[in-house]
C-alpha cells in the first residue's frame, strides 16, 4: 500500500486483513495492541513457538505506537476513517501518560494502558515510537497545526530529553552517542548503543527541515535555533554510527556497541581495526559482535545526504556497501549475516534477514539515486522503508504544484 493509492483491487484485496487486524489489535479498553494476534482465531497470545515475544503479556512501546502511518494511509485509500481513528487512539492515550522529559519506558501493559518498568532506551522496543511521533505528524500535513500538533510537541519534548539525559561524548576522541537508562532516571547511565539507534540521525534531520534541503530551509528562514541544534546532533550521531562500522576489521558494524566515557573504568575488546582513530572509544563485547545486515545507518545517510547535500554521506555509504559486498555476499546468491565483525575472515550465519533487501539495499539505492526519487517533503518512509505519500488537503496540493 505504499507510494500512491494504487489500483483499487489491490486496496480492496487487503481491506479484509486490515479490518481483522484493526478489530483484533485495538479492541482492549486501553486501545493498545496485544503482543501477537491470530487473525484466524482473533485471539491474543504472548508466545510464538519457543520464543517469548515480550515478558508477562506486555507490549513493546514501539509495537503499540507503530501502526499509525499505515492505518492512516489505509483510511485515505479506502475513504473509511475507522482505521486511522483506531490507530490514533494509541498515540492519544500515550499522550496522557507520565513521561521522563518526554522519554518513555520500553514496555507498556495493553490491559491497563500504563507503562511497565523504567527501562528507557532508543534501541530495541523503543525506537520507532519516537520515529512515528514525528512521521505521523509529517504525513498528515493538513492537520499539523491543529489536531496533530500534540505529536510534534511530544517529539520535541522527547528530543530535548534525549539531549539532556542520554547524549554523551566518548573519551578520548569525543564521539557523540545516545546511551540508555536501564533503571530509569534515578538509576545509572549505560554507555550502550544498539545499531538500531542509528535511525535517529535521519529522524532528527527530517524533524529539523521537514524534508526540504538545509540550504532551502536557511534561505527561507525556516530553521529555528533548536532545528539547527538538532541537525548538528544528527550529523554528529551519523558520524558515530559510521565509525561503528569503520572501527571493525570487516568494516561492518556490530549489533551493539559500548562507549568509553569519563569516569568509566570498564574495558573491553575493540573492533579490530587498529588503524581507526576511534579504536579506544568503542568497545565491542563478544556477544554483540554479530551483524544482521541492518538498515538504520544507511537510512540516516540517505536522509542526511538529501537534506545537507554533503557528499561525505555518499562516500560513507559506498564504503559500507563495499564491505557488505566483500564479506556478506555468498557465491550461490544472496547475502548472509555474520557472527563476528571483528575477525577475518568472519564466520557466516547462512541467513539473510528480509530487511536487507526491503530496507538496507533500498536506502543504499536511494542514497545514490540522481533523480531525487521519493522527495522527503512529499513522501514519508515507514519503519519498514515503505514510502507513503504526505497527505495534503486539496488546497495545499494545488499550491504545491
Amino acid at each position: 500500500m505504499s507510494g500512491s493509492s494504487g489500483p483499487l483491487p489491490y486496496s480492496m484485496r487487503d481491506v479484509g486483513a486490515g479490518g481483522a487486524y484493526n478489530n483484533a489489535k485495538f479492541r482492549h479498553r486501553s486501545r493498545l495492541k496485544m503482543v501477537l494476534q491470530s487473525l484466524a482465531t482473533n485471539r491474543s497470545k504472548y508466545h510464538c513457538g519457543k520464543f517469548t515475544v515480550a515478558p508477562d503479556g506486555l507490549s513493546s512501546t514501539s509495537e503499540a505506537s507503530t501502526l499509525q502511518l499505515e492505518f492512516s494511509y489505509l483510511s485515505k485509500v479506502l475513504g473509511d476513517p475507522k482505521y486511522d481513528r483506531a490507530a490514533m487512539k494509541v498515540l492519544e492515550h500515550i499522550h496522557t501518560l507520565p513521561k521522563v522529559e518526554g522519554l518513555v519506558p520500553i514496555y507498556i501493559n495493553p490491559s491497563s494502558g500504563q507503562f511497565s518498568g523504567e527501562n528507557i532506551r532508543l534501541g530495541s522496543r523503543g525506537d520507532s515510537y519516537y520515529e512515528y511521533l514525528l512521521k505521523v505528524w509529517v504525513q498528515q500535513e493538513e492537520y499539523r497545526d491543529s489536531s496533530l500538533k500534540y505529536l510534534f510537541e511530544m517529539y520535541t519534548e522527547a528530543m530535548r530529553g534525549v539531549k539532556h539525559l542520554l547524549v554523551r561524548k566518548t573519551v578520548p576522541n569525543g564521539l557523540v552517542f545516545v546511551g540508555e537508562l536501564p533503571f530509569g532516571r534515578n538509576g545509572g547511565f549505560s554507555p550502550k548503543m544498539d545499531h538500531l539507534v542509528c535511525f535517529l540521525p535521519g529522524t532528527l534531520a527530517l524533524g529539523a527541515t521537514k524534508g526540504i534541503t538545509k540550504r532551502k530551509a536557511l534561505e527561507t528562514n525556516l530553521l529555528t535555533d533548536e532545528d539547527i541544534e538538532n541537525l548538528q546532533l544528527a550529523e554528529d550521531l551519523a558520524k558515530t554510527c559510521v565509525e561503528m562500522y569503520f572501527v571493525t576489521s570487516t568494516g561492518l558494524a556490530p549489533e551493539i556497541a559500548y562507549f568509553h566515557i569519563e569516569g568509566d573504568t570498564e574495558g573491553g575488546p575493540d573492533g579490530g581495526n587498529k588503524s581507526s582513530k576511534y579504536i579506544n572509544d568503542i568497545v565491542i563485547k563478544p556477544l554483540d559482535r554479530h551483524n544482521l545486515l541492518r538498515p538504520e545507518t544507511v537510512e540516516s545517510l540517505f536522509v542526511l545526504y538529501r537534506i545537507t547535500e554533503d557528499s561525505k554521506y555518499r562516500e560513507w555509504g559506498w564504503q559500507i556497501f563495499q564491505a557488505f559486498e566483500k564479506y556478506t555476499k555468498v557465491d550461490s546468491g544472496g547475502y548472509t549475516s555474520l557472527d563476528d565483525v571483528t575477525s577475518l575472515p568472519p564466520s557466516t550465519r547462512d541467513k539473510m534477514e528480509t530487511f536487507f533487501l526491503g530496507e538496507t539495499l533500498k536506502y543504499l539505492y536511494l542514497l545514490f539515486d540522481e533523480n531525487n526519487t521519493l522527495p522527503l517533503d512529499k513522501y514519508v518512509f515507514n519503519t519498514e522503508a515503505h514510502p507513503l505519500p504526505v497527505m495534503r488537503s486539496a488546497e495545499q496540493a494545488s499550491h504545491s504544484v
